[in-house]
């Protein structure tokens, strides 16, 4: 077992030793290119490529290959990243991103654009647009052009509901209500990107967003929601009226005060007078003595001070 342990630290060790080695070498890299010295590259792109310094070293790491494969800028809004609860990050390139990795290709050769005569108004608040429009990308070492077509219904994102504390939801545009033609053109250079050069593994803002709800759901179903168990509430003693009525006595120490009338005594206002229990009899007024019952009858028990049952009950508080 020890030995099995020992092992694993090694592993650990060895795996972190890695990452370290990675991070040194590829901040320098960027830090020479961007013209600056490591550690300021990395606090710097915590903050701008994540917008949020609680990341690992690893999800540093994975932007940095990425930010050096392509030559991306993440200072310029090239490049940044949402990090998934899997650990990993999801790289996201803005179409500035995607028109620079495309002309520093040796073999690109231009891009010419196509539209649908057919014009719609998707909703309410978008512009007028083509119904599709198709970018053709040529390049040097091919006879024929690729061809992508990209379709607004298809491609188009909603307004987006804004919630609030303490304040009524409202709607705001996004980029696709005020630019709506701009957008599908956008899309369809950046699928036609990927087609034309094989670019993987990086995805503009609204597949990025797509990406990361699946990855979430994927990570729920694997590893179950993020939700605390509730503890199984502690087991109550039955009620003295629902242990009566079901046989159980109780031991002595937590035996009740001497049993009273059922609570039905106080809602039946009926002309009856209340007896005492025969445990607490109380003493008679009159002090004569009662009359002797007949042969083979018990005696009644003793009638209770008026009043007495009432106020008990409402000290026992069982209303």
């Amino acid at each position: 077992m020890a030995e099995e342990q020992r092992t694993g630290d090694q592993q650990k060790t060895g795996a972190l030793t890695t990452v370290n080695k990675a991070t040194r070498s590829l901040s320098k890299t960027l830090a020479d290119r961007f013209g600056t010295d490591p550690a300021h590259l990395i606090e710097a792109l915590k903050m701008v490529a994540f917008k949020n310094a609680s990341i690992t070293t690893p999800q540093l790491v994975g932007l940095m290959i990425v930010a050096d494969q392509y030559k991306l800028n993440p200072f310029t809004r090239e490049l940044h990243a949402y990090p998934d609860k899997q650990g990993g990050i999801v790289p996201i390139v803005g179409v500035d991103g995607w028109t620079r990795i495309m002309n520093e290709n040796p073999q690109y050769d231009g891009i010419e654009f196509r539209e649908s005569e057919n014009i719609i108004q998707i909703d309410e608040y978008a512009k007028n647009c083509p119904e599709w429009i198709e970018s053709v990308i040529y390049r040097k070492d091919r006879n024929h052009p690729v061809v992508v077509r990209e379709y607004l219904d298809e491609s188009y994102r909603k307004r987006i509901e804004v919630k609030k504390p303490n304040q009524a939801p409202y709607f705001v545009n996004t980029p696709w209500q005020t630019h709506t033609k701009r957008m599908l053109r956008n899309k369809a250079i950046i699928q036609g990107a990927r087609v034309a050069f094989g670019y993987s593994g990086i995805y503009d803002a609204d597949e990025g967003r797509d990406v990361v709800k699946a990855r979430e759901a994927e990570f729920e179903i694997v590893n179950g929601p993020d939700v605390v168990t509730p503890e199984a509430p502690e087991k109550q003693p039955p009620a003295p009226a629902a242990a009566a009525a079901a046989g159980v006595r109780e031991p002595e120490n937590l035996q009740q005060p001497p049993a009273q009338p059922p609570k039905q005594s106080r809602r039946k206002r009926s002309g009856k007078k209340q007896q005492a229990p025969a445990a607490a009899p109380a003493e008679a007024p009159d002090p004569a003595p009662a009359a002797a019952p007949a042969a083979g009858e018990s005696a009644p028990p003793p009638l209770a001070e008026p009043g007495k049952a009432a106020k008990e009950l409402d000290q026992l508080d069982l209303f």
